[in-house]
């Protein structure tokens, strides 16, 4: 978190809990993204809509080049790929 503080990243990827625990004394920090999927994984950045772009912009080049696509049957051997995905 020291390292987003100084700009030195863009974002940190963090459990909910830990992620509200570690920016309560940080005002510069925010929550960016957090889901009601029930996984407690969120994203912590400086600026929200900076982060928003790096993720999507990351998220579009895994698509292109097809990691998105090896990741997800690593993770779910069997699944199909579901048809939001790069839409």
């Amino acid at each position: 978190y020291r390292l987003l503080e100084r700009g030195s990243i863009a974002a940190v990827a963090d459990t909910e809990p830990a992620a509200w625990a570690a920016i309560e004394h940080r005002p510069s920090l925010h929550v960016a993204l957090s889901d009601d999927t029930g996984v407690e994984d969120v994203m912590v950045a400086g600026s929200r809509t900076a982060v928003l772009a790096a993720v999507d912009e990351a998220l579009q080049r895994m698509l292109e080049e097809g990691s998105y696509a090896l990741l997800f049957g690593m993770y779910f051997p069997g699944a199909t790929l579901p048809e939001e995905v790069g839409t």
